[in-house]
């Protein structure tokens, strides 16, 4: 079993399900032939072996993408005969093939020439672990009452033996998992943003502040929000987070946001709309034709406007993947020729129409036109950011990454 919980995965979501897949299975099969402790075990380290296969999977691309540019700084201290950069970036690729490259590696052995490569890597693991802690959490809970109503069962049935082996288990387990709860509690206190990515942000709102009427920006003195029907909600995904009950509740970013010609927003939303419907953004002062939308549509894609000085972006962008239950990330890149919007950390689509957010300047969070008519959300939302430039595609990925 101790072997078992050091193993770390994707998404929360995934073990829930996978947890609940096995609370069915063996209750149903508990109720006809409460079976030996093995049979409960199979069922959890298949699920734990599923997970460790795609969490194996995300470290070897980051892994991959990582060396590359290593290989590529080798290259340049290796053109200035500077020996003792050579060395050092040898060891790391020896570390990256050698499979022996972790988070403890890295702080334990600091390699000044590839520094902000590093930071840039460490700002993907972490989260990476901590997801899997959580996750593992969240798996071993449930397995945990699942072995309990097996050791109920078998004490009704006489089986006083089988009873003592499954409690042990349990016991064990209880162990571990208050172990790695200490773990996350001091690990995860604070969780800085990822310094790669504060270049160009204008305004991030984590919600984690205590004030209820405003939205405090992270990022700058201005540009904080104010809370108009909307509620901070605690113990959400991420720590606190915003919630909507529908069109008349937004939050109103006081001042004007500066004029942009590139601009990228983000944000983490739980949509509980109607049709999955609501505005997520927007920035407009009702002169018309001049407007900044950005807004779910249906659960199918998001609607996009923003035609500001001279510009004719204006249309849809379809979602190539499924709409996952519970929290999404949503990433709009604006660039001055295109428009890119990510999903969960990848590319779902791109509007070739130039667009600007370049005046008419009066911005709002939970409200937004969608094509058809102006929409409220009903939901909860987290972590928006906006920032003055396009965010390239593994900035993206590791926004996703990042979970506070």
């Amino acid at each position: 079993m101790r072997r078992a919980l050091s193993i770390m995965s994707r998404d929360v979501g995934v073990l829930i399900a996978a947890a609940l897949a096995i609370g069915s299975s063996v209750s149903a099969r508990s109720q006809e032939n409460p079976s030996e402790l093995a049979n409960y075990e199979h069922l959890f380290e298949a699920r734990l072996k599923q997970i460790q296969d795609d969490e194996s999977a995300q470290t070897a691309k980051l892994l991959t993408s990582y060396r590359k540019r290593v290989e590529e700084a080798l290259a340049r201290y290796r053109s200035t005969g500077d020996l003792e950069a050579v060395r050092a970036i040898r060891g790391e690729i020896e570390r990256i093939d050698g499979g022996t490259l972790d988070l403890d590696a890295i702080r334990e052995n600091p390699i000044s020439q590839i520094e902000s490569l590093r930071a840039v890597l460490t700002s993907s693991l972490e989260p990476i672990r901590e997801r899997g802690m959580r996750q593992e959490l969240a798996l071993t809970d449930q397995y945990v009452k699942l072995l309990g109503e097996l050791k109920t069962t078998l004490v009704k049935r006489g089986q006083d033996e089988k009873a003592i082996e499954v409690n042990q288990t349990i016991e064990a387990l209880i162990e571990t998992t208050n172990d790695l709860r200490k773990k996350l509690e001091m690990g995860n206190a604070v969780r800085a943003f990822p310094s790669v990515l504060e270049s160009g942000l204008v305004l991030r709102y984590p919600f984690d502040d205590e004030d209820p009427a405003q939205a405090i920006n992270s990022a700058s003195t201005k540009w904080e929000g104010r809370m108009s029907g909307v509620e901070k909600v605690r113990n959400s995904e991420f720590g606190s987070a915003a919630r909507f009950s529908g069109i008349t509740d937004r939050i109103l970013i006081e001042d004007e946001l500066p004029d942009m010609g590139q601009m990228t927003f983000s944000v983490w939303v739980n949509n509980g709309g109607d049709k999955q419907n609501g505005g997520i953004f927007s920035d407009f002062d009702g002169a018309g034709a001049r407007d900044l939308f950005f807004s779910i549509v249906q659960s199918e894609g998001v609607h996009l406007r923003a035609d500001k000085d001279g510009a004719e972006l204006k249309g849809m962008v379809s979602f190539d993947r499924p709409w996952e239950e519970g929290w999404n990330h949503l990433v709009w890149v604006m660039g001055s020729r295109e428009s890119k919007v990510y999903l969960n950390g990848r590319l779902t689509g791109v509007l070739e129409q130039s667009g600007s957010n370049r005046g008419n300047h009066g911005a709002s969070i939970g409200y937004a036109h969608n094509g058809g008519e102006y929409v409220g959300f009903v939901g909860e939302m987290d972590e928006v950011c906006i920032w003055r430039r396009t965010l390239t595609d593994r900035e993206v990925e590791m926004l996703y990454q990042f979970k506070p």
